[in-house]
């Protein structure tokens, strides 16, 4: 293993690491990247109007209580439907990403 380290180091890899016991400003102050902690949470939402409405309440709804929010996936779409047939209400399941402070 150490020749192999030897070796990444004579290509130019960084092989520095923060000491144990360094804190992120402690991180951020050397230069180096800090590292991020994600979470990700699920929820539905739901609208008469569209898929694209269901997300955009659904994602209004979660940043009420959750800052920082960066992405989401679209786990599940599902309709209601009247006797007829027709779209009633659109569903979706989301799983909301976003970085914890």
């Amino acid at each position: 293993m150490p020749a192999m380290l030897a070796a990444a180091a004579a290509h130019g890899a960084c092989l520095t690491r923060p000491r144990l016991g360094s804190t992120a400003a402690d991180v951020r102050r050397s230069g180096k990247n800090a590292m991020s902690v994600a979470k990700i949470i699920e929820l539905n939402a739901a609208s008469k109007a569209s898929m694209e409405d269901a997300v955009k309440v659904g994602l209004k709804k979660c940043a009420e209580s959750v800052t920082n929010i960066k992405g989401a996936w679209v786990n599940e779409i599902k309709v209601v439907t009247d006797g007829d047939g027709n779209v009633a209400e659109w569903r979706v399941n989301l799983r909301v990403t976003f970085v914890v402070q």
